[in-house]
């Protein structure tokens, strides 16, 4: 019999602390305005929102402006803040 190499999937979420870390240390709030707005999109899962990592590599291609916002994509706005 023979060994094949386990494959690990690369991850396609990441939670919004490393998104943060990912872009620059940005600070929480700056981090959900972008997900608020759709510039990043996010899912839920559970209780945990979800940062979905081509979102982020679409941001920074897009040079940060968050031109691939989109109605769908964008967070319930909750008058907060």
């Amino acid at each position: 019999m023979k060994n094949f190499p386990q494959l690990t999937p690369s991850p396609l979420v990441c939670s919004v602390d490393e998104m943060q870390a990912m872009l620059g240390g940005i600070g929480t709030t700056k981090a959900f305005d972008l997900l608020r707005t759709g510039a990043v999109e996010s899912v839920r899962i559970g209780a945990r929102r979800m940062v979905k990592l081509e979102s982020i590599h679409q941001f920074i291609e897009n040079g940060g402006t968050g031109e691939n916002e989109t109605v769908s994509n964008r967070l319930p706005d909750t008058g907060e803040g």
